[in-house]
């Protein structure tokens, strides 16, 4: 596994992170959770930056986005309960199709 595999995951991981965090911040009434929402965020990026001097752009940013999405939805269902509706699982299986996809090309 390379470095820009590495670095493209922790920015998965960070991404998902900040994404909770901010949920947990209550549109920014708990400060300790918004401003950690805004360091995930910004690392999450860094690290993007690192994962793109191995990986095509394109590429990384596709799979960033992907699974960031993908990762928040589990946990947003998991942890939150929320539940999806049908046309949100079509688009579920479209990103992982499309991870896939991508994933062949290279």
């Amino acid at each position: 596994m390379n470095n820009g595999v590495i670095f493209l995951l922790l920015a998965v991981l960070l991404d998902m992170a900040s994404n909770v965090l901010l949920k947990k911040s209550a549109g920014f009434r708990n400060k300790i959770y918004g401003i950690s929402a805004i360091l995930c965020i910004v690392t999450a990026f860094f690290m993007l930056g690192q994962a793109i001097r191995t990986m095509d752009l394109s590429i990384a940013y596709a799979l960033w986005g992907a699974a960031g999405m993908l990762l928040t939805s589990f946990i947003d269902t998991t942890f939150f309960h929320v539940k999806l509706k049908g046309s949100a699982l079509i688009g579920i299986l479209c990103m992982i199709t499309g991870i896939v996809l991508i994933q062949s090309l290279d």
